[in-house]
């Protein structure tokens, strides 16, 4: 187990944490959460890698003022997800739909020749139940 580090002097002005994994984190999140705000971090977007970590953030966000929820599915969990959701409009009680996610993405890497690897399709994560 990773302990915390010591805890910094507060930032000069408010700043927000646009890219976290709090689910990654092995603290109880309320006392993240409350030494983030101690350090001026006053926004924190914690990010699904897949549908389990998506519907934990949304969950987080839920439970924590200040904490927003980005639901995503990364490249190497497309082969997971694709079998378990199809596409088409989010679907109640999946990631996408909770109005506490802020953000709802697909990620991949196209090349030169205009192929693209890891494809991650919108309609994966917006099904997902």
């Amino acid at each position: 187990m990773v302990t915390a580090p010591a805890q910094p002097a507060p930032l000069p002005r408010p700043a927000l944490d646009s890219h976290t994994h709090l689910d990654m984190i092995d603290l109880p999140i309320s006392a993240v959460v409350a030494a983030a705000r101690a350090a001026g971090i006053v926004r924190i977007v914690t990010v699904g890698t897949d549908l389990e970590s998506s519907r934990w953030s949304a969950r987080c966000a839920d439970d924590h003022d200040g904490v927003y929820a980005a639901v995503a599915i990364h490249p190497n969990e497309t082969q997971a997800v694709s079998a378990e959701v199809g596409t088409g409009a989010p679907a109640p009680g999946s990631p996408a739909a909770d109005e506490d996610a802020e953000a709802c993405g697909a990620r991949g890497s196209r090349r030169r020749d205009g192929s693209v690897t890891y494809p991650v399709s919108l309609g994966w994560i917006a099904t997902a139940a």
